[in-house]
């Protein structure tokens, strides 16, 4: 084989190569894009968060992308109001539950408003809760911040 054959041989492998990257590339950016929940943000702190006012799974998430009341960023708390952040994993990331949680403070403490809202998510660790706390307690100032979860801590442990 002679040396410009060998040379025309290596550029049409580098060509095709690189093609056939690039449609696998795309191709990729495809498949995401399709499956991905609408509101749907990454975050590398975080793995994932939603948008705000994301209609999922029933629900219309709250100004911050989260489940409950409003946070309303930057308004003070109402006089004889309590702000609640709930955090946790799947099983926060739920209306019903932060209804029975309002619903559970308003009996045990009549004549007292609450305002309650849930930033857990599926996926989310101990870790992703401490980034998410230190985001949301900024933002909401909340009262009572309250944390149910920990077996994604066990399951999907190869998370910082």
């Amino acid at each position: 084989m002679t040396r410009t054959a060998r040379a025309k041989n290596r550029a049409t492998f580098a060509v095709t190569t690189f093609l056939a990257l690039a449609l696998a590339e795309g191709a990729s950016r495809f498949v995401v894009a399709r499956v991905t929940p609408p509101g749907m943000r990454f975050d590398d702190a975080i793995l994932y968060t939603y948008a705000p006012r994301t209609e999922l799974q029933g629900m219309t998430l709250n100004d911050v992308g989260c489940v409950g009341d409003d946070a309303l960023p930057g308004k003070p708390p109402d006089a004889g109001e309590t702000r609640v952040l709930l955090l946790g994993e799947s099983t926060s990331f739920s209306a019903r539950y932060v209804s029975a949680v309002k619903e559970n403070l308003a009996r045990a403490h009549p004549g007292r408003r609450f305002r309650v809202m849930s930033c857990g998510k599926p996926r989310y660790t101990s870790f992703v809760n401490r980034v998410n706390f230190e985001r949301n307690a900024a933002v909401w100032s909340p009262d009572v911040v309250v944390w149910y979860g920990g077996i994604n801590d066990n399951i999907y442990n190869s998370f910082p």
